[in-house]
């Protein structure tokens, strides 16, 4: 399972960014490989509809994978379709 952040850069005032994070039980070959290739494919999408991929990596001794992508204000996809339902 992934899990997205808001993360400040330390050194960059008011710098953000979506810091996804995939953890659990989904840590095996495949779902790793997904996840990189989702990053690769939003950085050749190049669209302004898709939040642009800025780095990915891992970390901590588990080798948790990460994405982070540039940070987008605005409502999520589920508060969106409260308040104007499905198009």
């Amino acid at each position: 399972m992934g899990v997205v952040f808001k993360a400040q850069h330390l050194q960059l005032v008011d710098t953000y960014g979506a810091l996804k994070v995939l953890y659990g039980a989904d840590l095996t070959s495949a779902a790793r490989k997904r996840f990189e290739r989702e990053a690769q494919i939003a950085a050749r999408l190049g669209s302004e509809r898709v939040a642009k991929p800025l780095g990915m990596g891992t970390f901590d001794e588990d080798g948790h994978p990460w994405n982070l992508y540039e940070f987008v204000a605005g409502q999520s996809l589920g508060q969106r379709l409260k308040s104007t339902g499905p198009c």
